[in-house]
């Protein structure tokens, strides 16, 4: 593992560590995986059943963005199958976060405003902690804590694909002075698309 942003495994507090001013309250492990099979061996090999387990439900994760993806593609009028190919043979980065009891939570960032550069992005969490700007009324909503909910996040990629249609989700993540908030982040993109 290695905090260097160009590294398929890193680990780290910040999105640039060593680089960034200030350290965010989180502590998070970033890896590849798609492929799977190219990138598994990578993993960590503790606990000792990460792999196995992540491995299983980023395949089935995987699965879902492709479905996902079809239904925005055929509202789009490009059809069910546009980008399937792309999703099936695209980038899949895991993040998993790590966001320990902050004693003045109201004095620590665990992460600040940011859109996810993704076409889609598809989160699980262990509790609240998660805002979204609603950006009509420019006011900080937080997702609800729906044990064992995925949510789909609209990425950068996806309002530029869509020329707008669908837009980029702004959000933020807020932290908690009783316990430790973990988080699954999936960010599916396609570096080149394929315009036939």
């Amino acid at each position: 593992m290695s905090n260097d942003v160009y590294k398929p495994v890193r680990y780290g507090t910040s999105l640039k560590d060593g680089e960034d001013k200030v350290q965010f309250w989180r502590v998070f492990l970033k890896h590849y995986a798609n492929p799977l099979i190219d990138w598994i061996k990578l993993w960590p090999e503790n606990p000792p059943d990460y792999r196995e387990k992540m491995g299983k439900y980023t395949e089935e994760v995987q699965k879902l963005a492709i479905k996902i993806m079809g239904i925005i593609t055929e509202g789009l009028g490009l059809g069910p199958t546009y980008l399937s190919q792309n999703f099936q043979d695209g980038v899949n980065v895991i993040a998993v976060n790590c966001y320990p009891p902050c004693p003045q939570p109201g004095l620590a960032l665990g992460l600040p405003p940011y859109s996810d550069y993704s076409i889609l992005t598809i989160v699980l969490q262990s509790s609240v902690g998660l805002e979204i700007l609603d950006t009509q009324n420019n006011e900080w909503r937080e997702v609800q804590d729906l044990q064992g909910t995925l949510q789909v996040h609209v990425g950068d990629h996806l309002e530029v694909l869509s020329n707008g249609l669908y837009k980029s989700v702004v959000h933020r993540v807020t932290l908690n002075s009783q316990k430790t908030r973990i988080s699954f982040f999936h960010f599916f993109s396609k570096s080149v698309f394929d315009h036939k």
